[in-house]
C-alpha cells in the first residue's frame, strides 16, 4: 500500500473513531453493496 494511501486510511479510521481493521471491513462491504456481489458470500 503507498503512503498516501496509509495516511488516508489512518485519518479515515481516526476520523470515524475506529480500528483501521474495522474501517477496512465497512469500506469493502460498501463497495461489495454497491457492487451487487452475491449475498452467498
Amino acid at each position: 500500500m503507498s503512503e498516501r494511501t496509509t495516511k488516508r486510511l489512518n485519518w479515515l479510521a481516526k476520523s470515524k473513531d475506529q480500528k483501521i481493521n474495522t474501517t477496512i471491513k465497512e469500506l469493502i462491504d460498501q463497495e461489495f453493496e454497491f457492487l451487487g456481489g452475491p449475498s452467498k458470500l
